[in-house]
């Protein structure tokens, strides 16, 4: 009786020992599982276009996402390729990196960009911006197709005159997602002109007839005028000083100095008939004007002098 006890109780350890080792492998494992769990990475994929995309990791289909959600999965550390697609199939963004342990990645699909077609019209080089960065310089006649982000943007050009940057339009336009749109620069309708003021007098600068600002003698200033030929002048309260045709256009630097006389020889036959049409009949005219000006008559001397007539003595009339 004590031996079959005895064995019974040998049994139920021995049977009871599988048991517990079992039971311990197993909790093992289960730990293993949340350890690796724990020490995974996280990717999340946030959709901001106007339709849906499907995500792909190392080229398996890994979900869809509907417009402005997010989209995340819990990855393995290590190399992923991770790439979106829209409905028509075209890749819209894609990336590769390597995922850290506990690292959490973020991946945002952005709008689908606008395409705008710029042409230059112009007669000069053009500076394209599209906001504050620059998308395209352009020769005269040229184009150039760039991507353009969707929302409001403003789109304008300047060009070199003068050493200086001049603006020859500015156009603030609503760019739709993925829409295709053309924007052309034609010529610009104003110039500038390098204005000098060599006179000894203060004096007004006048373009086309229209009055302009004073300056002052040695003053230099930069003044915008129609393209073309136009008539500057200096007058004085009514009087005029100096006077020039001068062609303004936007692909030349022009330059008057008022109050230097200028060599007739030396300018083209075209430029000079046009200058004596106008511009110098100004000149002469202005110098007529100044020399009965500055020419004072000499003070008369009223003397008298004997005549052979009795009718006494009179004023001479030839002094």
């Amino acid at each position: 009786m004590k031996h079959a006890i005895l064995l019974m109780m040998v049994a139920g350890v021995a049977s009871a020992t599988p048991i517990a080792q079992a039971s311990g492998r197993g909790d093992h494992r289960s730990s293993r599982v949340d350890l690796q769990r724990s020490l995974r990475a996280t990717l999340a994929v946030t959709n901001a276009r106007a339709e849906a995309v499907t995500v792909f990791l190392d080229g398996r289909y890994g979900g869809h996402i509907a417009p402005g959600e997010t989209w995340q999965r819990g990855l393995r550390p290590g190399a992923v390729a991770v790439e979106v697609r829209d409905p028509r199939g075209e890749v819209v963004a894609q990336t590769s990196r390597r995922l850290a342990a506990r690292e959490w990645a973020e991946l945002e699909v952005s709008a689908a960009p606008a395409r705008l077609r710029i042409d230059n019209a112009a007669a000069v080089p053009l500076t394209v911006w599209v906001g504050s960065e620059i998308v395209a310089e352009l020769a005269p006649g040229e184009h150039a197709r760039v991507a353009v982000d969707a929302g409001p943007q403003r789109v304008r050009a300047t060009y070199l005159q003068h050493g200086r940057s001049k603006q020859l339009a500015s156009e603030r336009r609503v760019f739709d997602e993925g829409s295709r749109e053309s924007i052309t620069f034609e010529p610009p309708a104003t110039t500038l002109v390098s204005v000098s003021q060599r006179l000894d007098r203060r004096a007004q600068l006048t373009i086309d007839g229209a009055p302009g600002p004073w300056l002052e003698p040695g003053e230099t200033r930069l003044v915008e005028v129609p393209v073309g030929t136009v008539a500057l002048r200096f007058e004085r309260y009514g009087r005029v000083l100096d006077a020039r045709r001068v062609f303004a256009a936007p692909d030349r630097d022009a330059a008057w100095v008022a109050g230097s006389e200028p060599d007739r020889a030396a300018r083209s036959a075209p430029q000079a008939a046009e200058a004596d049409a106008v511009g110098w009949a100004w000149v002469d005219r202005a110098r007529a004007v100044s020399g009965r000006a500055l020419a004072r008559p000499a003070p008369r001397d009223h003397h008298r002098h004997d005549d052979d007539d009795d009718d006494g003595d009179e004023e001479c009339r030839s002094c």
